[in-house]
Parts: C-alpha cells; sequence; structure tokens
C-alpha cells in the first residue's frame, strides 16, 4: 500500500520497488573519460601548499620534503 504522508490517502502497489535511482545514459557514457582535464578551466591546482599550509602563491618554503608540494613542483604540469 502506498500511503501519501500529508493526506494519508493510499492506493494499492503495483510493486514492492518504492524508489529506483536511475542515472543519466550521458553520465555513464562520460565516467572515467579524463582526456579534457587539462584544458577544464574548472578544475585547477591545489589552492594552498602542502608543505607549509599557505596559499599556493607562497614562497616562504625553505625546503620540500619528497610528499610536499609547492608552485614550482607544477611548472610544466600537464595532464595529457
Amino acid at each position: 500500500m502506498f500511503t501519501c504522508r500529508t493526506c494519508h490517502v493510499g492506493e494499492p502497489a503495483t510493486s514492492y520497488c518504492v524508489y529506483q535511482n536511475k542515472l543519466n545514459t550521458q553520465v555513464g557514457d562520460t565516467a572515467g573519460v579524463t582526456q579534457d582535464v587539462g584544458s577544464d578551466p574548472t578544475v585547477c591546482l591545489p589552492g594552498f601548499c602542502t608543505h607549509c599550509g599557505e596559499e599556493i602563491t607562497c614562497f616562504v618554503c625553505d625546503s620540500s620534503s619528497e610528499d610536499s608540494l609547492s608552485e614550482e613542483d607544477y611548472d610544466g604540469f600537464s595532464l595529457a
């Protein structure tokens, strides 16, 4: 039985499925496609330095460890 939460009117259910998540086929067709990511203006570098935590324009980092990146590490970086 399907019943309205507001007015409590009910009708017999034709199936046991109460919710079905249907994805757009266009989204499914483009999932995992990454060749255009480098030219996408909405994808950018991180907004902060992973070494010191300041904005990416920081140049106060004296040394960088292997797991830390700063703006200089992204020079010439290409996603292609």
